[in-house]
């Protein structure tokens, strides 16, 4: 009951001093327009007058009647709190005292409608006046208009929480004439996810109809990049997307097009551009916190893979259908299916998740598609790729194929969540030359094949035996070292083509390792190759070698 009766005790204090204020603008502005006067020159007579529709803005008209019966009559819409007081001055020009007025900046946020039919937009005007006295108490009468002027727009809206502002955005879009065409427009709401908005404009000539659609979520665009300006006879909001993101789904008669970063409004008047462009401001924030409520907080592997699935599973546009799904747990595979017209191609990528550097999970658009990019850890090409059941090259990045910019964002939380919890799993690695032996396996090398093995050597050492096959012939290479002579900070997993390398060098890079190829002795080098047939296999053979030459 007390907050009840709070909010009604600020309301009327809101509702009394915006009386106030509107009070004294029309108390001054009679002032200004009891100022105006009758102007005569050689060749004209100019009549003056000025009025309120809305307090702070002012419908200015002068009325030229020439010597010659011609009459011109042009007026100016536009709000005191937009002229720059500073500029406020009078000045002659011939037979003519005149009052300047500038908008702040040199904005073109004066409306001029000329004999009531040519509109378009200015930053200055002049009001004129019957004498330097009279110049001098119409300066003075603007510039008491102005402060009042400003405090009146400032205040003009009293809205409160995401709710009021969003039913606002409802209500105040609207149709509007632009040049020879009538535009409607509106802004729906759609229950996708929370924010998630549609704006549709339509414009319509005497020949045709062209309907396109904006879908996008408020908690996605840039509050701050949020601006009105002219553009020719019209004045638009321009409404861009968060680091110019391509944010926004476009559809024109029904079709669906490639991704925009921005999107504007055609608005009725510069106040009803102000208005949209301030509540548009501060409902963004708003829209971010109601859509940060519906992203992911904790999440098992096998949950957060569920999620995800349910967002990519399945993508139909009219070329192509694309089937995605994740298994596994933090060793993930992903298998992409894209059936077109003429073709299907299969594709599968493994990855383990401990890989992936959760702050380079990114949504990219490209064209009409939505992209999750998940990049490694310093762009290793960790990443096995599979398509049509052969092999390709290692990559460094997936992108998973998202429905829409939320579907995305949800994806890439989750993402985020299931690398920071398998980043924290400790795995034990075993200790022994035994376990390093298991590891090694017989590896596939396009045409040639790798078998491999490790023995112990009657003083000590190791011996490690490669024999690479072909239809044509095998070669046998053997390398006799010792565990104390190799340098663990020089262990290396690297991956070039389809190949995946354990590399290993001496300390000091010194070439003692003893060489041998098909039983002859061959130069003394100072590094050992295992290769793996994936990238478990390699982080194992990596792991394991570190245990045994010392360091953990």
């Amino acid at each position: 009951m007390k907050t009840l009766i709070n909010l009604t005790i600020c309301f009327l204090t809101y509702f009394q001093v915006l009386g106030i204020q509107s009070q004294t603008f029309n108390t001054k502005l009679e002032e200004l327009s009891n100022s105006l006067e009758k102007v005569i020159t050689s060749k004209s007579t100019f009549d003056l007058s000025i009025t309120s529709d809305l307090p702070g803005v002012a419908n200015f008209t002068q009325t030229e009647t020439t010597t010659k019966g011609k009459v011109t009559e042009i007026t100016y819409e536009f709000n005191f709190a937009d002229i720059d007081i500073n500029t406020v001055r009078y000045e002659t020009s011939k037979d003519l005292i005149k009052v300047q007025l500038i908008a702040k900046q040199n904005q073109k946020m004066i409306k001029s409608i000329i004999n009531s039919d040519k509109v378009s937009y200015t930053k200055a005007f002049y009001i004129l006046a019957s004498n330097v006295d009279n110049a001098r108490k119409i300066v003075d009468d603007i510039k008491n208009l102005i402060p009042v002027a400003k405090k009146i727009t400032e205040n003009r809206l009293s809205l409160n929480g995401y709710e009021d502002r969003l039913a606002w955005l409802t209500k105040n879009i609207f149709t509007v004439e632009s040049g020879k065409s009538k535009v409607e427009q509106g802004l729906e709401v759609l229950d996708s996810y929370p924010a998630s908005v549609r704006f549709i404009n339509a414009k319509s000539t005497s020949k045709s109809v062209l309907k396109t659609s904006y879908e996008f979520n408020l908690s996605n665009m840039n509050e701050r990049g949020v601006l009105f300006k002219n553009k020719g006879s019209d004045f638009v909001v321009i409404i861009p997307a968060k680091r110019n993101l391509k944010a926004i789904k476009v559809i024109n008669n029904g079709v669906v097009k490639s991704y925009v970063s921005k999107f504007e409004i055609i608005c009725k008047s510069v106040e009803n551009a102000r208005e949209l462009q301030k509540v548009l401001q501060d409902i963004i924030p708003l829209a971010e916190k109601r859509f940060k409520a519906v992203l992911p907080g904790q999440l098992t592997t096998n949950t957060g893979i569920d999620l995800i699935n349910n967002k990519i599973e399945k993508l139909v546009s009219s070329k192509e259908t694309i089937i995605q799904k994740l298994e596994g747990d933090c060793i993930v595979k992903i298998f992409r299916e894209i059936e077109t017209s003429k073709k299907k191609d299969s594709h599968s990528y493994e990855l383990n998740l401990i890989d992936i550097n959760k702050e380079d999970v990114e949504i990219s658009i490209k064209g009409k598609k939505v992209h999750l990019s998940i990049n490694t850890i310093g762009k290793n090409k960790f990443i096995k790729h599979t398509k049509n059941d052969i092999q390709q090259k290692y990559v460094s990045k997936i992108d998973l194929i998202c429905n829409g910019i939320e579907d995305a964002t949800v994806c890439r939380e989750a993402i985020r969540i299931l690398v920071g919890n398998c980043t924290q799993r400790k795995l034990e690695t075993p200790q022994t030359l035994t376990a390093l032996s298991g590891e090694l396996k017989k590896v596939s090398l396009g045409k040639l094949t790798q078998d491999q093995r490790l023995e112990s050597s009657e003083d000590g050492g190791i011996k490690f035996t490669a024999i690479q096959s072909s239809t044509k012939e095998s070669v046998e290479n053997i390398q006799e070292f010792k565990l104390e002579d190799l340098n663990p900070k020089s262990i290396a997993m690297k991956v070039t083509g389809k190949k995946v390398i354990v590399e290993i060098t001496t300390n000091y890079q010194e070439k003692i390792i003893k060489t041998y190829k098909d039983g002859e002795i061959k130069n003394y080098t100072n590094k050992v190759q295992l290769y793996c047939d994936s990238i478990e296999n390699g982080r194992n053979i990596s792991n394991i070698l570190r245990k045994i030459t010392g360091k953990n």
